[in-house]
This record gives C-alpha cells, sequence and structure tokens, in this order.
C-alpha cells in the first residue's frame, strides 16, 4: 500500500542457464529461432559494441554440434531473436506477468541492442523503437498506470530518444549523462559544463520526466557524456578513477581499439580519495547527492550511496567482476551499529542524506513533471530554478562546486525575500554567499 514497485525487466537476452536456452540447444523445436546463430566468417565490425568480448560465443548442443550465438554483453547471456514472433509474445507473457505480480514501473534493461541487422551498428534501430511502442500500447491496454523506464547506456542525444514523441514510448528515461558530468565537475570545482549541457535539457512533453541517479549496481557510464566531455577531460575522470582505488571497463571499438565504458568506483571513493578527511568526503559526497535531488525528475537513491558505503575490494577479488566494487552486502546489526556511532563517515552520510530527503518530499516544486530552468549565475555553482504555477511557488536550488566561499546575485526576476529550506535566515537581499561546497535552496512566492 506505501510502495510502488519497480520490475527489472531484461528483455534483449537472457541467461545461458535459462530454460529457455537449454531447451534450444536440446533441440527442442518450440525454442526454434529463439536466438541469432551466425556464421562466425560474418562481418559484423559495424556493431556497436558496450563490451570487450567477443560478439558471438560457442556453445555445443547435446548432439555435439557446434553453434556460435549472438552475446552482446558475455557468454552468460544470450541475445534473444525478436525477428522469431514467438519470443515477442512470450516476452510481452512475462512483462505482463511482472504487472500482475505489482509492477508499477518497468525497467527496460539494454533496451538499445534489442534489433539486430548484419550491416547496421545493430543499436537504436527504428525495429527497436517500434518494439518499445508496441510493448507501450500493450501494457496502457491493460494497465495505463504502468510507466516504462528505459534503461540505455549511450550517448546523451541517443538515451532521450527512447522518450518518443512525448506519449508513444517511455514515460521515464535515465539520466545516464548525470553521473559523469556531476563528478567531473565537483572534482574540478566548476560547474560550468554540468550547467551548459543541463540547460540543452528538453522534454517532447508534461508527461515523461528523466531518472536521475549518480550510482547504482553498475559502475559510471561514459558513453552519455561523449560528445559533451572531450577525450582529455574523459581520461581526467579515468585516472582519478584508478588514484582513488577504483576500476575502470573497457569496450571494443572496432576491431582494435578499445575505449573507457564505465568506472568501477564508488560514488563518494570517485570524488574524493579515501584516505582525504571525513569533512571533505562528507561534504562532496551530500553535495552531488543534493544535485540529483534537485535534477527535473524523479531521483534514484541507490543504497550504498545513502548510508556512505566504500569501495567493496573483497567482492571484486572473490568474484573477478569490476562492478563488484559497489555492491557490498551488509549484515543488519553491523550496519545498524555503524549508521548509529555518532560522528562516524556512515553516520555522517546518512543523517545528513535523511534530511535532504525528508526536504525534498515536502515541496511541492519538485513535481518531476514541472517546469524548470537552468540559470547561470557563478562559474563555480551549479543552479537550478523549479517553477510551481498551480501553487504560486519557485525554489531556485544552487549548489557550490568550490572547495573555497563563493558570492553570487540572484537573478533579477527572482522574488525576495525568500526561504531557506535548509533553515538558514531569510534571504533578503540579491547578493548571496555559499559556503565551501555549500547548498542552498530558496523557496519564494512567484506567479509563473
Amino acid at each position: 500500500a506505501r510502495y510502488r514497485l519497480m520490475f527489472d525487466a531484461v528483455i534483449n537476452h537472457v541467461s545461458r542457464y535459462s530454460y529457455w536456452f537449454k531447451a534450444f540447444l536440446a533441440g527442442d523445436p518450440k525454442y526454434k529461432d529463439f536466438f541469432i546463430e551466425m556464421d562466425p566468417t560474418t562481418d559484423l565490425s559495424m556493431v556497436v559494441r558496450p563490451r570487450t568480448t567477443p560478439l558471438l560465443s560457442e556453445f555445443l548442443d547435446e548432439e555435439g554440434h557446434v553453434h556460435y550465438i549472438w552475446t552482446t554483453f558475455s557468454k552468460d547471456q544470450v541475445d534473444l531473436n525478436y525477428k522469431n514472433y514467438r519470443v515477442l509474445l512470450a516476452v510481452l507473457d512475462a512483462l505482463l506477468f511482472y504487472v500482475e505480480q505489482g509492477a508499477k514501473l518497468l525497467r527496460l534493461d539494454a533496451i538499445a541492442f534489442l534489433w539486430k541487422e548484419v550491416g547496421t551498428p545493430c543499436v537504436h534501430l527504428p525495429q527497436t523503437h517500434e518494439l518499445v511502442q508496441l510493448m507501450r500500447e500493450v501494457l496502457h491496454m491493460v494497465a495505463p498506470e504502468v510507466i516504462i523506464i528505459t534503461e540505455t547506456n549511450v550517448p546523451h542525444a541517443e538515451n532521450v530518444s527512447y522518450f518518443g514523441s512525448g506519449d508513444d514510448e517511455a514515460q521515464m528515461v535515465y539520466n545516464f549523462a548525470l553521473p559523469p558530468l556531476l563528478a567531473h565537475g565537483i572534482l574540478t570545482e566548476d560547474a560550468r559544463i554540468l550547467q551548459r549541457w543541463a540547460g540543452t535539457l528538453e522534454l517532447p512533453s508534461d508527461k515523461v520526466c528523466f531518472f536521475n541517479f549518480t550510482a547504482s549496481h553498475d559502475g559510471i557510464g561514459l558513453r552519455a557524456a561523449s560528445g559533451i566531455l572531450d577525450e582529455e577531460q574523459i581520461e581526467f575522470l579515468v585516472q582519478t578513477t584508478i588514484e582513488h582505488g577504483g576500476l575502470v571497463s573497457y569496450r571494443a571499438v572496432g576491431n582494435d581499439e578499445q575505449k573507457p565504458y564505465e568506472l568501477n568506483c564508488n560514488y563518494m571513493d570517485l570524488l574524493t580519495h579515501p584516505e582525504d578527511n571525513d569533512d571533505n568526503r562528507v561534504r562532496r559526497m551530500l553535495l552531488s547527492q543534493a544535485v540529483m535531488l534537485a535534477m527535473p525528475g524523479v531521483p534514484g537513491v541507490y543504497f550504498h550511496s545513502l548510508i556512505g558505503a566504500q569501495n567493496y575490494y573483497d567482492g571484486v577479488q572473490r568474484s573477478g567482476i569490476y562492478r563488484s566494487i559497489n555492491r557490498e552486502k551488509f549484515g543488519l546489526a553491523t550496519l545498524e551499529a555503524e549508521l548509529d556511532q555518532t560522528g562516524s563517515l556512515k553516520n555522517r552520510v546518512f543523517t545528513a542524506y535523511k534530511r535532504i530527503l525528508s526536504i525534498r518530499t515536502h515541496e511541492r516544486a519538485f513535481d518531476p513533471f514541472g517546469p524548470f530552468e537552468f540559470p547561470s549565475l557563478h562559474p563555480q555553482v551549479f543552479s537550478i530554478l523549479h517553477l510551481c504555477c498551480q501553487h504560486s511557488e519557485q525554489i531556485l536550488a544552487l549548489h557550490n562546486f568550490s572547495s573555497q566561499e563563493v558570492t553570487l546575485s540572484l537573478p533579477e526576476d527572482f522574488p525576495l525575500p525568500a526561504e531557506d529550506l535548509f533553515g538558514h535566515q531569510p534571504v533578503e537581499t540579491r547578493s548571496l554567499t555559499l559556503d565551501a561546497y555549500g547548498i542552498r535552496w530558496l523557496r519564494t512566492t512567484a506567479h509563473c
């Protein structure tokens, strides 16, 4: 009664250990053409790759015959063949089963790679968009309240294409450009690149919005920053990750080249060196989370960010998987003791994070579908203006990326006095000073 559940719909591929794939290898005619079998000599050099692993993986059926099967991500994850209509029907049946079990949001995992055509990049093909539209239409007929959210770790312009026309594809899209751009801004103490990019954000309708996040069970993707950060700036993020104890995953480009694909690092450890003093670590981490929470759309809070977790090296060593560095599992009693320990890193992050969340959830101007602007007020300050026309309110969210105090002038059309939601004195003058890594959310009454 109190929660809406998001189900992860992994429908580009299935496990090699799944019943479907085992039945395919056993020669079950029901699963004939459920997967994409290719001649290994086929020229697939145009295919966009998110990994450095082979695109075709070798499998033996029960009679010992070799099959070369399309595996976009790894040999463990076998791509489905949507040219077989029975695959589409089986997947739709699975989505409807999720809805039957109470799903209110469906996360379409890696949806960009759904349709394959030899001689094309095999990403964002028109058929893929048509399939998303079909899924949206089917769900709308049965459960119109269910929201589709697409997970496409690709360059930003390609990512937002899954909004479609604003009412026919995804209602929410993961805002993949935010995590690397935000980290770059805080690390360089310069908000200008993030501010310029944010100023380009547009939505095709008031029925869609971004799903904002900084960290997740995966790494910090770099693909979405392509064309926004140059190669030198991306390399700066790569080197900072390594210096701070993180790891870097690469993707194949053509036959010979590799490029950084994602940063495998806890977000707080990316923003600050693990041996930095706790004051800086807490302030930078909370600054990043305040930005994410203030961004237009729906915020996604990763559990490890909420509790101030750090790089988990034992997990990487045991699993051999780079992403395990930000997937630590905690015993409840041990975690509660750490969170209750006054002054500890986890206690400080968790306590302050809860306060920011409490403030955000009570403000109507943070409506995910409401109008917004990104006024440029200072090179080191990231600014977001939310407009709540229905209740004649505005919130100007200010975030100082600098390790020094800065002073700025508020926009002339921003009505004063304004209330500081973090409990500071009312703001009555246009000149405003922000502490190092300071956060000020100012609410005022004003007509749109």
